[in-house]
């Protein structure tokens, strides 16, 4: 093969290449006019009617609603959340208080006794005390 042989066996090639690309270029345009529906035109200038104006302006801020929904769920499930925390949380702070009124409890009636130990015939001045507050109450509804 000569030297113009070669080059004439390449431009073929080319123009080969070159038609089998065109072909599969119409074929991809012809499924995207399938798809559609219309061959795609770039010079016709087109206005889109005025009551498709309402469903465009709702889809441009659908995907807007739909993160602001999202987000608002997702902060609910954390506040409620939270609010079961904060109940677990105040339901062991009030065990421990309870606890801790009962412990204080216990050893202000084990100091009371001994005090009360060191105090001869107790009973019978908490007798007394009794009968004097009863005796004070009812004075005082016999004088209204």
């Amino acid at each position: 093969m000569t030297v113009d042989e070669t080059k004439v066996d390449t431009e073929e090639s080319k123009t080969e290449g070159k038609g089998k690309t065109k072909a599969a270029f119409e074929g991809h345009l012809e499924k995207f006019a399938a798809v559609l529906k219309r061959q795609p035109d770039k010079k016709a200038k087109k206005k889109i009617p005025e009551s498709a104006l309402d469903e465009l302006i709702k889809d441009l801020y659908k995907e807007e609603d739909e993160t602001l929904m999202t987000e608002v769920k997702s902060d609910i499930k954390a506040l409620s959340n939270g609010y079961i925390n904060l109940n677990s949380e105040i339901a062991k702070k009030q065990k421990e208080l309870d606890e801790l009124i009962e412990k204080k409890q216990k050893e202000f009636n084990e100091q009371a006794q001994k005090v009360w130990n060191k105090i001869d015939d107790l009973p019978a001045r908490l007798t007394r005390y009794k009968d004097a507050f009863i005796a004070s109450a009812a004075e005082g509804l016999k004088d209204k």
